[in-house]
């Protein structure tokens, strides 16, 4: 089994999500301005273990939105 710090799963509906600080590390981004982007877009943020994730795939989507 591969564990990776900042990573969770949801094995009731198969979502991968990820640390919000992980994911800006991952970026290479500041995670207050991934924070930003990420409301002003209206993802929204779980809490899983005390870290604020948003789902991969979210992320994802997220990420190809600002690349354009």
């Amino acid at each position: 089994m591969n564990r990776t710090p900042g990573n969770f799963n949801d094995h009731s509906t198969g979502r991968a999500y990820i640390a919000l600080s992980e994911a800006a590390r991952r970026l290479d981004r500041h995670h207050l301005s991934l924070y930003d982007e990420i409301k002003l877009c209206g993802i929204p943020l779980i809490t899983i273990s005390g870290c604020q994730c948003i789902a991969v795939d979210d992320l994802l989507r997220l990420k190809s939105e600002v690349a354009q």
